[in-house]
């Protein structure tokens, strides 16, 4: 117990010296265009880059008129943790691009399904990385309008 695993030590190193390098920020290779990455690390770097873009993720005014306040209603408040960098490993959102890049590879069209969907901070990472994706997001809230108004092609099947 306590222990990370080989990979994750890897994904570390690698990912922290890319996050030093701001400039793997704000540059991706060009052949991302066309072809998806699918190592992890690759992946990390490219969420960051669509992470680290916003840098309001909600207005206080939406929170306020919200029924449940997309599920920030914590005390302390994460509202203004939201910009904040995830750090230099992969998170759960990065596994979940890697999962979908596999699939991707092989030839398959992306699924995406996320209950719970909060401000639409994992929902529009995947968005920004998937090509050619269904994404559906399911929450109790209406969609976050400062991140929805930011998709094409969007569809609202109800709210």
């Amino acid at each position: 117990a306590g222990r990370s695993s080989p990979m994750l030590e890897h994904c570390q190193g690698i990912c922290s010296g890319r996050l030093a390098n701001s400039s793997h920020l704000t540059a991706l290779p060009v052949e991302w265009e066309t072809n998806t990455p699918t190592d992890l690390c690759d992946i990390w770097l490219f969420n960051q880059r669509t992470r680290s873009s916003i840098r309001h993720w909600i207005t206080a005014a939406t929170l306020a008129a919200s029924v449940h306040f997309y599920g920030l209603r914590v005390v302390p408040s994460p509202y203004h943790q939201l910009p904040r960098d995830v750090g230099s490993q992969p998170i759960q959102h990065d596994l979940v691009s890697h999962f979908g890049a596999r699939l991707q590879a092989l030839g398959t069209r992306v699924r995406y399904l996320e209950i719970g969907v909060s401000v639409l901070k994992g929902i529009h990472t995947q968005l920004q990385f998937f090509k050619g994706a269904s994404v559906t997001a399911l929450d109790l809230e209406d969609p976050n309008d400062i991140i929805e108004s930011q998709w094409r092609g969007r569809h609202v099947a109800a709210s």
